[in-house]
């Protein structure tokens, strides 16, 4: 009997400590709860709901966008210019259209030149006819002249025949020695011929080749002209010579207009070498570098390209960059069309970052954000440390982890 009541007494004794600790434990826990909710209460925030819209903290290459305005342009092109004078006849195609090498853009007439052409025809005609005509009576002079001394080589040697027999008749006193002396006329008389007629044969060749030449040049002359005649007489068709987009037209072409030498027609432009050039604010070349990639909005078409160009100087607060088109262009990309353009800003490789809190502002580095760490229940007015802060991002220093939830958009109520 003593004994249980000695227990029991000692039981009574360890019981009341341990109550005493659960108190303890359970009105620390209530003084945090109450010291946060105290906290968020004089710093005049209440936690949002757990449904507001938020943000996933994620480790990424931190990026901005430049954007920017412009046109397409091409880099090489055919600047039509009237190259002979002449009243239009047809006007084949109007700016915009795609256009063929070779291709008419335009028809003129010119009487005048057509009749330079005819008569360029009639006289390379007449010139070779003449070429013809010369060649012809050389030919026959030169088979006459080698007959000629053909004939004259017989004679000469018929007569010094003669005069070989009549000297050994002479020196048997069988003729006189006046007759021995006109065969030696007769026999001089044909070498001498002969001669004349050799020298006359190797002249002809030179006096043959300078009639011929004449005759040749004529003739080259005769086809020149032709050729030139023909050149205007195409020109009065005005072609294209590239494939590409008739970028410009003189709109003031009209039908039956006459046309002078070195009036501006047309402008065609290679659609295979276009380029964009955009316009962005100077405050923002610094960001850009050539080499840069950048999206090129073609007509609701996303279209990849890199900055190939930065104009050293800005005109009316604007920058003009140059950009190559890296990726497939739609049909219809053309010339001036208007397009935009996103330029990507590489600043980290890798850097934690949240989409952009409506509740932030730009000017705080170490501002508080509606916070859920991973294992919490409910958002908490917490503490960050930030960096770049662009129109959509936020780079995050410290006080976050990957994973973390903050919230984006909170009612008036929540802060």
């Amino acid at each position: 009997m003593l004994l249980d009541e000695a227990l029991l007494t000692k039981g009574r004794d360890w019981r009341l400590p341990a109550l005493f600790f659960g108190v303890f434990l359970l009105v620390l826990l209530l003084v945090l709860l109450v010291w946060r909710d105290i906290d968020q209460i004089t710093s005049g925030h209440t936690p949002p709901s757990e449904h507001t819209n938020h943000s996933v903290v994620s480790q990424k290459p931190l990026v901005t966008l430049v954007a920017a305005n412009g046109v397409l342009k091409s880099k090489s092109g055919q600047r039509i210019v009237n190259q002979v004078e002449g009243k239009v006849l047809a006007i084949h195609f109007v700016a915009g259209q795609k256009i063929s090498k070779n291709a008419v853009l335009f028809e003129l007439e010119n009487l005048e030149v057509r009749k330079r052409y005819t008569l360029a025809q009639h006289e390379k005609r007449l010139a070779q006819a003449e070429m013809q005509s010369v060649v012809s009576e050389l030919q026959q002079d030169k088979s006459q002249l080698a007959y000629e001394l053909a004939l004259s080589q017989g004679e000469y040697k018929v007569a010094s025949t003669e005069l070989a027999a009549k000297e050994k008749l002479q020196s048997a006193h069988i003729i006189s020695a006046i007759e021995l002396e006109r065969q030696r006329v007769l026999a001089g008389n044909a070498h001498a011929k002969q001669k004349l007629l050799e020298q006359q044969f190797h002249q002809f060749d030179q006096q043959a080749k300078s009639k011929l030449e004449a005759a040749t040049l004529k003739v080259e002359q005769s086809l020149i002209n032709e050729t030139m005649a023909a050149q205007e007489v195409a020109m009065l068709k005005v072609r294209s010579e590239i494939d590409g987009v008739l970028q410009e037209i003189d709109t003031s072409l009209h039908v039956g207009e006459w046309l002078v030498v070195g009036k501006n027609l047309a402008l065609v432009s290679d659609t295979s070498q276009l380029y964009a050039e955009v316009r962005i604010n100077a405050s923002d070349v610094q960001k850009v570098h050539v080499g840069q990639v950048a999206d090129v909005n073609i007509k609701g078409l996303p279209i990849s390209a890199k900055v190939t160009r930065i104009a050293p100087r800005a005109e009316h607060n604007q920058v003009q960059v140059d950009m190559e088109l890296t990726g497939q262009l739609p049909a219809t990309a053309m010339p001036f069309v208007e397009v935009s353009a996103t330029i990507t800003l590489v600043h980290k490789e890798l850097a934690l970052q949240i989409e952009k809190p409506s509740y932030l502002r730009a000017d705080n580095n170490q501002p508080r954000l509606w916070v859920k760490k991973q294992g919490m229940s409910d958002f908490e007015w917490y503490p960050v440390e930030v960096g770049l802060i662009t129109a959509n991002t936020v780079e995050i220093l410290s006080g976050l982890e990957k994973g973390d939830l903050v919230a984006l958009d909170v009612h008036e109520d929540d802060l």
